[in-house]
């Protein structure tokens, strides 16, 4: 079974393999010759990333309709494959973040259909781009898409994703995507002024068609977290250089705390071994034991609590496992998690305590773990958006940490100190207004800037 976030795992697979794309022949794994449209491309990947491609890879450019056929989800196609998918969402429903039924592989189809711009399948060895023209956006894309090529040849990019552990598979992806982007945001710096106004018009379609999919949100969290939090995990590991984010692919990130905190939680962490609380008696198809993961937790917590109380409730977090099961025809999920110290387990069990509004979950806390069992309300199920947003929040958080240290040059450390010092000061609606470009007082952002660059650096 896969952790929390990734058990919603059509949009995961998706995204490294998607389904009812064609194989190529085993006589010819990979053309002879790059397609002479890509070859400046090419030659810019290789010189940013630092590492030279073995061989060529097919690149496909797909009209829009073509492109989806490409992306787009099979049906569920038996009774367990149903069944699955139902479970997933009465996961959801249990967690408080979904309140009502809807199929999950037509949301993914409609989240993929409308956000996903380019494609890179390992077993294929094929690129798949979104559009005919090489417009600074398709251009874009393709330096994107081929910077994973390039990761495959030198990293084999499966085996990464296979040998992962438990409850690390976004801190993977993270890693992969957070490279791809920033060697796609150096190819966005060096085009012309004239080929940027035209890359934001374009961006501005693709954002405004993307911001028409009607999806849960927390799917399209699962579908961000990598592209929001993988460039500020690449800006932590690049201060060295390439090398740093080579040595990176070597030994991968093994939770996703690494991937939304890297500057706290480096390399060298190793996530508790949690045991994961047993099924009551009578519970049936319980599945076996996984991890649960700081940012899904967050992600539970912040759809109730917001962004400062569920941020302040995952601190301490050392790791966790949990399972499902079906009692009496409904969906459960049983959780523990092992805090840093018992003040810590008492932050949790608070705020899930609070987040329990509707008093149905049942939590434990003994000594430094805390424990959650709940189970799908069904059509009770209540979901109110707590405004602003706590994954966006947080995001927003994280991407003021990346603009300090790379356009102000601020150490990393102070970076993220500045950031989260920010958020603390002004609270979050504030800083969501003020990251929005619209701060309703000005002055207010700016003293709270001052005073948290003054407080980091001493």
């Amino acid at each position: 079974m896969k952790p929390f976030l990734a058990r919603l795992g059509v949009v995961l697979l998706v995204l490294a393999a998607p389904v009812g794309v064609y194989l190529l022949p085993e006589e010819s794994p990979y053309p002879e010759m790059w397609d002479s449209r890509v070859l400046d491309e090419v030659r810019f990947v290789e010189q940013a990333r630092g590492l030279t491609f073995e061989h060529p890879v097919e690149v496909s450019f797909l009209a829009e309709e073509e492109f989806n056929e490409h992306v787009d989800v099979e049906a569920a196609a038996t009774q367990e494959e149903e069944a699955d998918d139902e479970r997933a969402v009465g996961m959801l429903r249990a967690l408080g973040l979904v309140d009502r039924d809807f199929d999950l592989r037509e949301a993914t189809d409609e989240l993929l259909e409308t956000s996903l711009l380019g494609l890179y399948v390992p077993e294929e060895q094929t690129l798949y781009v979104r559009g005919e023209e090489l417009t600074p956006a398709v251009r874009s894309t393709l330096v994107h898409e081929l910077t994973h090529a390039l990761q495959d040849q030198h990293f084999d990019l499966e085996h990464l994703f296979e040998e992962a552990p438990d409850g690390a598979e976004l801190g993977v992806r993270g890693l992969v995507e957070g490279d791809a982007q920033r060697v796609e945001n150096r190819f966005r710096g060096q085009l012309t002024p004239a080929e940027q106004q035209e890359l934001a018009r374009e961006q501005q379609e693709a954002q405004e068609r993307a911001e028409d999919a009607e999806v849960p949100a927390v799917l399209e969290h699962i579908s961000q977290a990598p592209y929001v939090f993988g460039p500020w995990l690449l800006t932590v590991l690049a201060e060295d250089g390439n090398e740093a984010v080579d040595r990176a692919f070597e030994k991968p990130p093994v939770s996703e705390l690494q991937l939304v905190d890297p500057v706290r939680h480096g390399s060298d962490f190793e996530p508790a071994d949690v045991e994961a609380p047993s099924a009551p008696d009578g519970a049936e198809d319980v599945d076996d034991p996984a991890a649960f993961g700081q940012l899904s937790l967050f992600e539970v917590l912040g759809a109730r609590l917001g962004h400062a109380r569920a941020w302040a409730a995952v601190q301490g977090w050392t790791g966790d496992s949990y399972i499902t099961y079906t009692q009496d025809d409904k969906t459960c999920v049983a959780s523990a998690f092992r805090m840093a110290d018992p003040a810590a387990a008492s932050r949790l069990s608070g705020a899930l305590e609070t987040w329990d509004e509707a008093d149905r979950a049942e939590i434990a806390e003994e000594d430094a773990t805390v424990t959650l069992r709940a189970c799908d309300p069904g059509q009770e199920a209540t979901v109110e958006p707590v405004e602003p947003d706590a994954f966006e929040v947080l995001g927003s958080r994280v991407q003021l940490a990346q603009f300090l240290a790379q356009q102000q040059q601020a150490p990393v450390e102070v970076a993220d100190c500045v950031a989260k010092d920010v958020v603390r000061r002004l609270g979050d609606a504030p800083f969501a207004e003020a990251t929005a470009g619209n701060p309703e007082d000005q002055a207010l952002v700016n003293r709270a800037f001052q005073a948290s660059v003054l407080a980091c650096r001493t």
